[in-house]
């Protein structure tokens, strides 16, 4: 559970499952508002493309992912009547510590709008989330290594 800051804001939760894909593959998604008077919600499936690390700062991983998802958009400030629905294509990078259940990220988003028009436009946004440990596994976040518990 988190929240973000930026075009536009609101609260984002995350499941990273781990298993088959050594907990490369992930979900998110988020309910968001915007000061120029629309609502949005969207959701992500996402896939850690590399997972960065330097021994300047040990234990500490920086994540990049790539996903895709869908995004709807409701209200005035759409540009619209009152309704905008398009795809996300979220292109972001994280930071996280083994022992700290609290990742950051910041994120670029291409859109294409489909309906009622087509274009293209662009969520983006820093943000963190708390995550809740799963079992007895203890705090852990996924990374593209194979899973080592």
């Amino acid at each position: 559970m988190g929240i973000f800051l930026g075009g536009p804001t609101g609260f984002s939760a995350a499941w990273r499952p781990g298993g088959t894909w050594g907990g490369r593959f992930w979900v998110d998604g988020a309910m968001a508002w915007s000061f120029a008077s629309f609502a949005q919600v969207h959701a992500d499936a996402c896939l850690d493309l590399a997972d960065l690390r330097t021994s300047d700062i040990p234990n500490t991983h920086f994540p990049v992912w790539l996903g895709a998802g869908p995004r709807l958009r409701i209200g005035s400030g759409t540009g619209y009547d009152s309704v905008n629905l398009g795809i996300r294509v979220p292109i972001a990078m994280g930071v996280w510590h083994d022992k700290v259940p609290i990742e950051g990220w910041a994120e670029l988003v291409p859109v294409v709008g489909v309906w009622p028009r087509t274009e293209m436009g662009f969520d983006g946004g820093i943000g963190a989330r708390v995550y809740i440990p799963a079992g007895r596994q203890g705090p852990r976040l996924a990374s593209p290594e194979p899973d080592p518990y």
